[in-house]
């Protein structure tokens, strides 16, 4: 590992943001980070962390390498680097039509339109205010989740490709699409063609349903009327409806092993081989701007974001045109630029122990302009 002047500003920048005081944190600060920095290959910073794995209601320290619920930043891990792989080897292609996938799809909707959320699906239902987020067996919730991915495929408002739609829902789709074309459940393909062939060793999903248990050394997030403090499952409740597995959310991971499957992406990128089974054509049609960020005010490509608005999550100084990345709402991200080869991993758990904290955009956006300053 390498320590430069832009690891230890990264460094500095996160120590403003946080602090093991609980008022301070429901309004401008976060429990904890960890942090990966990595360019060209080099990995400059990895299982960098600071501050608590828990402060309420009683305080833990963050282990080595700690492990944070991911939330959204599933969605390219996993679903989408499987949806590559699935085009890569011919199973299917961007202009599929879903519905010769999902016999019950209601709409002219294409695989690519699925992928950049541009499917006709709304951004979110509360299907866990209508659905019990436990179960006595795993019968029962296997049929409780076929029930609700019955109702999210089902739940189409527009008309293929005409609105932009950053949705949960889509990706719940998104996985009954990818199981249907592998023949295998979600998590499990996960294990087998992403997460053992990179070594990511401290990643993967909890599993309810086949008796997981909890991560015991997980980074807690929210501390929930219902469920108390949340640790080692997941934190997004229409996953939990699903039993911990799902398209949009559900994976636990540490920046270590993030850097690594970023890693393996850029060196896609560039022409090389990878473990991860992926073409570089493929990979580089699932990031073309011009063709995947297609309904009026998308940013979102084939299931990977790109800096947006007036002032970005990934700050000023990564490039616009060659950025991707995603965050997550437990306060995660990734954000890599495919020129320099510039990869910045980002873990906190921003949403403990509330998720009323909004400034998290502050600390991501320090932390990302100490690694690529503004010009």
């Amino acid at each position: 590992m390498i320590q430069t002047e832009t690891s230890r500003g990264a460094h500095e920048a996160l120590a403003r943001f946080v602090s093991d005081d609980l008022d301070a944190i429901a309004t401008t600060h976060a429990a904890s980070a960890a942090h990966g920095l990595a360019k060209r290959g080099d990995t400059i910073l990895c299982d960098v962390r600071m501050g608590k794995a828990q402060l309420d209601p009683t305080e833990r320290d963050l282990p080595d390498d700690p492990i944070f619920d991911l939330a959204s930043v599933t969605k390219p891990l996993v679903p989408v680097t499987l949806a590559m792989q699935a085009v890569s080897e011919g199973l299917i292609s961007l202009d599929t039509p879903l519905r010769e996938v999902l016999s019950d799809w209601d709409n002219g909707a294409t695989f690519q339109q699925l992928l950049n959320h541009s499917s006709g699906l709304p951004a979110w239902h509360k299907y866990y205010l209508e659905h019990p987020l436990t179960h006595d067996t795993p019968e029962d919730w296997r049929t409780e989740r076929a029930k609700v991915l019955a109702r999210a495929r089902g739940a189409s408002k527009h008309p293929a490709g005409e609105v932009y739609a950053y949705s949960d829902l889509g990706y719940m789709t998104l996985m009954v699409v990818i199981e249907a074309l592998f023949g295998e459940p979600l998590d499990r393909l996960a294990n087998e063609r992403i997460f053992a062939p990179l070594q990511m060793q401290r990643t993967r999903y909890v599993n309810l349903i086949e008796g997981d248990p909890p991560i015991s050394e997980a980074v807690t997030t929210e501390v929930c009327p219902v469920r108390g403090p949340v640790t080692g499952i997941v934190h997004d409740e229409n996953t939990m409806v699903l039993g911990g597995v799902s398209g949009h959310a559900g994976v636990f991971g540490t920046a270590h092993d993030l850097l690594r499957f970023c890693e393996a992406l850029l060196s896609i990128d560039a022409g090389a081989s990878s473990p991860l089974s992926i073409s570089p054509e493929v990979l580089r049609a699932f990031w073309a701007r011009e063709t995947m960020a297609t309904a009026a005010g998308s940013h979102h490509l084939a299931g990977w974001d790109t800096p947006s608005g007036q002032r970005s999550s990934a700050g000023r100084g990564f490039p616009r045109e060659t950025t991707v990345g995603h965050l997550g709402f437990t306060g995660t991200s990734i954000w890599m630029d495919r020129t320099s080869g510039t990869i910045a991993i980002l873990l906190t758990n921003r949403v403990h122990p509330t998720r009323e904290n909004p400034l998290i955009f502050d600390m991501r956006v320090a932390f990302h302009e100490a690694i690529m300053p503004p010009s």
